[in-house]
C-alpha cells in the first residue's frame, strides 16, 4: 500500500502544477506580451503552496518507501537524482513565489525568473514521472 502513495500523490501534484501553470501564464501574457487577461492571484498562490508542500513531503516519503522497500535511501537511479535536483528548485519556487506574493510589486525581472524555475520543475516532474512508472512496474514484477 504504502509503495501506491507516493506515486499517485506525485503524479497527481504534477498535473495540478500544470494546471497552477496555466494560471501564472495568464499573468505572464498579460504583463510581457500585452493580452488582457485575469489572473486568478489567490488560487495561484495557494495551489502553488500545496504543489511545493506534496512534493517536498512526496520526496520524503519516496525516500521512506526507498527505505523500507529496499533497505537504502541513497540510491544510484535516475529518479533519486532528478528527485535530489528538484529540491533546491523547488527552494526556488517557493522563494520566488513568495516574494511575489508579499510585494506584488511591478518587477520584470522576478516573475519571469519564477516562470522559467517553475517550467524547469515541471520538465523534471515529467522525468520522475517516467522514471517512476519504470521503478512502480519492477515493484509490481517482483
Amino acid at each position: 500500500m504504502l509503495l501506491w502513495i507516493h506515486p499517485i500523490a506525485q503524479a497527481l501534484t504534477a498535473l495540478l502544477a500544470l494546471y497552477v501553470l496555466t494560471l501564472g501564464l495568464s499573468r505572464f501574457a498579460s504583463r510581457h506580451l500585452g493580452k488582457h487577461t485575469v489572473f486568478k492571484w489567490n488560487r495561484h498562490v495557494m495551489l502553488g503552496k500545496v504543489v511545493v508542500a506534496v512534493w517536498a513531503l512526496g520526496a520524503l516519503g519516496g525516500l521512506t518507501v526507498t527505505y523500507l522497500t529496499y533497505g537504502k535511501i541513497f540510491t544510484g537511479s535516475l529518479h533519486f537524482r532528478i528527485g535530489m535536483i528538484m529540491f533546491p528548485v523547488l527552494l526556488i519556487t517557493y522563494l520566488t513565489g513568495r516574494r511575489l506574493d508579499r510585494r506584488r510589486d511591478q518587477s520584470n525581472i522576478l516573475p519571469v525568473v519564477h516562470l522559467v524555475n517553475n517550467v524547469i520543475l515541471l520538465i523534471l516532474a515529467a522525468i520522475q514521472v517516467y522514471t517512476g512508472l519504470g521503478i512502480v512496474q519492477n515493484a509490481l514484477l517482483r
